[in-house]
């Protein structure tokens, strides 16, 4: 059976584990290197004042690899993923938290950060996307229902302004209309960390999971089908709410990529010919 894809593996992080790495290696030949190199009228001094910090790049560098996979593997079916502006620093500490065994506690601090502000910040980063402008309007209006508790005002227009922008941007990229509900919907994307297949697709079965059954007990996911049928009742409250503005900001990701036609990965690029590096 083959191992699910990580999000370590996408080409963007591997690079950056592979210069780090790079970086560590010339950092221990460097002793060897330093006397010829000075002899060549380097600046040998200032480079090992550069290199001392290189322990502490490659220690973030594989932080950075190794948090969004462990991420959304505590956190995704709970309704969160990491995206490219989610708060690094909030999601480390919530991996701590539910590594030593508090995921429930873990999970309100996520909730938590997702105040009034932090989602007025990540609406300003929705103008990038096109398709989202026209809805800007109404996303306000969301955002002000939000900071005043009326969670039941915010997260059905939330998720309809969602589908909308998704239903849009997915016609232009793939010539299919497809909102969030709709079946065969593809939120993924080449080289990404929220459209990663550990993503968003993966928070899809969430957002479309049939809900058939009246309910009034409150539930803390966004089942978009139940909420906007009107068969999930017990929606109103900050934790769906705080997933729902999440989604959004995360599905910004894809959306962008979707736009600049960037979901698929750019044609391998063949190596120079003899005849043409001769002629270079």
């Amino acid at each position: 059976m083959d191992e699910e894809p990580r999000i370590r593996d996408n080409p963007s992080i591997k690079k950056l584990l592979d210069d780090t790495q790079n970086l560590a290696y010339f950092k221990r030949i460097m002793p060897f290197l330093g006397p010829v190199m000075r002899l060549l009228g380097a600046d040998v001094d200032r480079m090992n004042q550069a290199l001392a910090k290189t322990s502490e790049l490659v220690r973030k560098a594989e932080e950075l690899a190794r948090v969004p996979d462990e991420f959304n593997d505590l956190f995704a079916d709970r309704g969160w993923i990491l995206y490219d502006l989610f708060n690094f620093s909030v999601a480390k500490a919530a991996v701590d938290k539910a590594k030593d065994g508090d995921v429930d506690g873990a999970e309100a601090d996520i909730v938590n950060h997702f105040d009034a502000e932090t989602v007025r910040w990540g609406l300003k980063t929705m103008h990038a996307v096109e398709a989202f402008r026209p809805r800007m309007a109404l996303a306000q209006k969301a955002l002000i229902d939000y900071r005043e508790a009326r969670y039941h005002a915010c997260v059905p227009v939330v998720l309809a302004l969602l589908d909308g922008m998704v239903n849009e941007v997915h016609q232009k990229a793939r010539g299919v209309r497809r909102g969030i509900s709709g079946e065969g919907v593809d939120l993924s994307a080449w080289d990404s960390l929220a459209a990663h297949q550990k993503g968003l697709n993966r928070l899809l079965k969430i957002v479309q999971a049939g809900r058939r059954r009246t309910t009034t007990e409150q539930i803390l996911l966004p089942f978009r089908n139940g909420i906007m049928h009107g068969i999930d009742l017990g929606y109103d409250n900050v934790t769906v709410a705080a997933k729902t503005w999440s989604l959004l900001f995360a599905t910004r990701e894809w959306a962008i990529k979707a736009e600049r036609g960037e979901l698929d990965a750019p044609p391998a690029v063949p190596p120079p010919t003899l005849r043409e590096r001769g002629t270079s």
